[in-house]
């Protein structure tokens, strides 16, 4: 059976239980790793107003250059990810820039969530998801 049980927490009371296919499931558990990893780690050790230094700007820009090949077109993920290289020298240039694209209407309800698969059953959403994006991007 490729398919299973998602929880929806993240925003505001309650879960919803669903029947999706497990594909969908890595999706959206990478997904969710990458947005934590986005929005919690790459300005957390920067004051704030800080822009990216060039090193890191580097990395990001290829990371998401991988992200966009290798994600398929109709994922949010590769959209937040084309949307980023857009607007990309806000994006390094402020940790507002980069929540000012990620908090666009287009991505609401794109929280960080886990579905069953790597939530409270597999124990570890964060790095089950990130596993996700890594076998995704290989």
């Amino acid at each position: 059976d490729d398919h299973a049980s998602t929880s929806g927490g993240g925003g505001g009371g309650g879960s919803i239980d669903i029947s999706i296919p497990l594909a969908e499931q890595v999706f959206h558990d990478a997904k969710s790793s990458l947005l934590a990893t986005l929005t919690s780690s790459l300005y957390s050790q920067r004051p704030r107003g800080a822009a990216l230094p060039r090193d890191e700007s580097t990395a990001l820009a290829e990371f998401l250059d991988l992200i966009r090949w290798a994600f398929p077109p109709e994922t949010q993920v590769h959209d937040l990810a084309e949307d980023l290289r857009l607007e990309y020298p806000a994006v390094v240039a402020s940790e507002e820039g980069l929540l000012n694209v990620v908090g666009r209407e287009k991505y609401t309800g794109m929280g960080v969530d886990w579905s069953r698969r790597c939530g409270a059953e597999a124990e570890g959403g964060y790095s089950c998801g990130f596993w996700a994006v890594l076998h995704i991007l290989s």
